[in-house]
């Protein structure tokens, strides 16, 4: 079994710690039933257990060979909006919302450029177009979800884009 493991780039640790992480973003429905019971929050224990298990089905239908640097950091990417949403981390730490914007770009561009790799695994694909490829497809899923925040939040009545909490208003007329 490890040997086959091996032949998609994936170890008993990546494995293990994927059905780890996995198992407690889908606990934290339990959490969430408890203490808020909203339909949202619901949504990203789900999202957040499916995205922790992304990289070993990239791994599995590309052969991508992930290096676990970046394996951990797309698995702290995937926790990141679960914390902020659920446990409040967007209002617990002012920067919260910049790391994952930060990280998002990162994690985002690393899979475009890897994905020209893999695709045109025939041809050789130059290093300027794989980088140029992975930050354009990086820019067009942050647009994306800016839209997808805010149809939810007009559509459906949520609140996705807040990440600060304003107390008061302060009009200076002069």
């Amino acid at each position: 079994m490890n040997e086959k493991l091996n032949n998609y780039g994936l170890s008993v640790f990546k494995v293990t710690l994927t059905i780890v992480l996995a198992a407690i973003g889908l606990l934290s429905m339990i959490f969430v039933f408890f203490s808020t019971n909203e339909l949202f929050s619901y949504f990203y224990c789900i999202a957040t257990a499916f995205f922790v298990a992304l990289p070993l089905i990239l791994s599995i239908i590309f052969k991508w060979k992930m290096n676990l640097f970046f394996y951990l950091l797309f698995s702290f990417y995937a926790f990141g909006p679960l914390l902020g949403a659920v446990y409040n981390f967007y209002y617990y730490t002012s920067w919260w919302d910049i790391l994952l914007h930060v990280l998002a770009g990162t994690v985002f561009a690393v899979v475009g450029a890897q994905l020209t790799t893999v695709l045109n695994r025939n041809n050789k694909t130059s290093y300027m177009f794989s980088a140029i490829f992975g930050v354009l497809l990086s820019i067009v899923i942050a647009v994306l979800w800016e839209f997808f925040e805010y149809s939810c939040d007009v559509f459906l009545n949520s609140d996705m884009q807040a990440d600060t909490i304003i107390t008061e208003i302060y009009t200076k007329i002069n």
